[in-house]
């Protein structure tokens, strides 16, 4: 009979393993390797409405730029993970956190932190959710 060698880690033991998303990446998760290959991510498409009710405007066309890596993109392309009490957006480029969206007692709560710039294709985004200088 072949001997049983206990597990080493906690995800040979299959315990679940939680992670702890930072403003500056992943480098503080913990677990088995990176916690984000546990997530299948999606694209920026995948928050489109959400986009949509929070700013008014189409957003997904928006071009972001990573406060990190410089990075430009549209949000579109953000790589997005849905699992968890909101929606997080990464840098395609260096996996940065780039926007963070969370609904509280149904008040969207939007963390734009990660981003050096956000603009939408149809112009400036005002702060009461309507787009500035379209017509």
């Amino acid at each position: 009979m072949p001997e049983f060698a206990p597990p080493t880690h906690a995800c040979e033991a299959g315990v679940r393993v939680t992670a702890t998303l930072t403003a500056r990446g992943s480098e503080g998760m913990m677990g088995c390797g990176n916690a984000l290959e546990l997530m299948e991510p999606l694209d920026g498409n995948a928050i489109a409405g959400l986009l949509y009710e929070t700013f008014g405007a189409e957003m997904t066309t928006a071009v972001g730029v990573c406060a990190r890596c410089r990075a430009r993109a549209l949000a579109g392309e953000l790589r997005v993970y849905l699992r968890g009490p909101g929606a997080v957006g990464r840098c395609r480029n260096c996996n940065a956190i780039l926007i963070v969206i969370s609904q509280i007692r149904g008040v969207a709560c939007v963390d734009l932190g990660g981003f050096a710039s956000l603009e939408p294709a149809s112009g400036r985004v005002t702060p009461s959710g309507g787009a500035a200088g379209s017509m």
